[in-house]
């Protein structure tokens, strides 16, 4: 992503987010929340919010990036879908199989004691296609609740691009945000199975944020994101009821935009490796606490500790160039391949993108 995309500021936000839910679940973990830290119940849930604003930004200009290397149609689509799912399935999928393999109790943790759940294979099949929201099926480790979501988001996501690319797009998105939140506060209240629709306020601000960065404005100095940042995160988990949610993410997507980026300095590089080693962050360091504060608890405590920081730094970058990277790269070839197919013969009539 170029430069005047805020690039920077958005590896900021994204490295932020992880590093809130690793703090979230060690400080749970050991059974430090709770009592008069009870208003921390609410950190990681608001971290994983983050991404679900950061990932639908990103993913904009992603779009804006591949329309304008081909004719738009449905292929624009596929290539779209092709491209998030082998970003991120590849590496869910291989630690799940880790999980199941080793029956590891990774599914919940509750006042420091974790738990597991033994799914079937309906129930495994469920997480490795990331559908266990739709098929009400337990998650076989804690931090997978949130990826389901983002898949059926993905559907989505073209759509609202086509939207925000218009003139009037802000508006329009402003308005379908409204009738989300409107529509996620009846329906989620009588149908719980449709949980999914109370995240759609979430999403929906990340390409309010890119509709806006479209419109020329004044900016507000870099060193101030991070203030506005923490205050919304402040006004969240005092809170922690969905109405707040919706309208914390809402803010964060309009405020995103009205930003100068931050400088290229040393937070800057520090930020962007740990964005970009952010997914296998999330996904294993769940695993490594059971591990080092669980599973080798007979340790001394500072060895542990170096242990669990080590391993939650090396672990994801291996994850990251012996799984990530080899299938986000075909995954990007397939998509080329698919629009390439495109361009001699435009279909008619597609959706544009």
């Amino acid at each position: 992503m170029p430069q005047h995309q805020q690039d920077r500021n958005l590896d900021l936000l994204r490295a932020t987010a992880v590093l809130m839910v690793v703090v979230f679940h060690v400080l749970l973990s050991l059974g430090l929340v709770g009592g008069r830290l009870g208003w921390l119940m609410g950190l990681g849930r608001w971290a994983v919010l983050i991404f679900f604003v950061h990932t639908s930004l990103v993913l904009m200009f992603s779009l804006e990036r591949q329309a304008a290397t081909a004719a738009p149609g449905w292929r624009h689509y596929l290539a779209f879908l092709l491209r998030r799912c082998f970003r991120l399935l590849p590496l869910s999928t291989v630690v799940i199989a880790a999980v199941v393999a080793l029956d590891l109790p990774v599914a919940s943790v509750h006042h420091g004691h974790f738990a597991a759940v033994h799914p079937g294979i309906g129930g495994i099949l469920a997480n490795v296609f990331l559908v266990q929201n739709l098929t009400g099926t337990d998650s076989v480790m804690g931090t997978l609740w949130s990826l389901p979501f983002e898949m059926q988001m993905y559907l989505a996501l073209p759509f609202a691009y086509v939207i925000a690319v218009q003139r009037a797009g802000w508006r329009s998105m402003l308005a379908i945000w409204a009738a989300a939140a409107i529509t996620s506060a009846v329906t989620t209240r009588w149908l719980h199975h449709l949980d999914f629709l109370s995240y759609v306020p979430c999403f929906l601000p990340g390409v309010m944020a890119f509709a806006l960065h479209r419109r020329p404005h004044a900016r507000r100095p870099a060193t101030q994101f991070p203030i506005m940042l923490a205050a919304l995160t402040a006004i969240y988990v005092m809170t922690r009821v969905e109405p707040v949610a919706w309208l914390a993410c809402l803010a964060l997507g309009c405020a995103i935009p009205l930003f100068e980026d931050m400088p290229a300095g040393r937070l800057w590089r520090a930020c962007h490796l740990v964005a970009r080693y952010s997914y296998g962050i999330y996904l294993t360091h769940f695993i490594l606490i059971w591990v080092f504060f669980v599973r080798l608890a007979a340790l001394p405590a500072t060895l542990r500790w170096i242990g669990f920081v080590a391993a939650a730094a090396i672990v994801p970058v291996v994850l990251y160039h012996l799984v990530e990277e080899p299938f986000i790269r075909r995954g990007n070839r397939l998509a080329s391949a698919v629009l390439a197919s495109g361009i001699a013969q435009p279909e008619a009539g597609a959706l544009e993108l």
